[in-house]
């Protein structure tokens, strides 16, 4: 009788380790998702001063339809 009252409070001791320790790790991932994420920011202030390719691709996007709306223009 006390075998199958330890092998039954083992199990549970196991899986409620296991559910404390997944679920930390998942709402550690859902809370702080950027921490791991951005490598670059090495101040810690974010992104004030860095110039990003999307905003240079849409520069450039938008430059091309002015173009083209001028040549057509014509």
């Amino acid at each position: 009788m006390f075998i199958i009252g330890f092998v039954i409070f083992f199990i549970y001791v196991v899986f409620l380790v296991w559910n404390i320790v997944y679920n930390g790790n998942k709402q550690e991932e859902e809370n702080y998702p950027t921490i791991h994420s951005d490598v670059v920011d090495f101040d810690g202030i974010g992104n004030q001063g860095r110039v990003t390719k999307v905003k240079k691709r849409k520069k450039l996007k938008d430059e091309i339809k002015r173009l083209y709306d001028r040549s057509r223009a014509d």
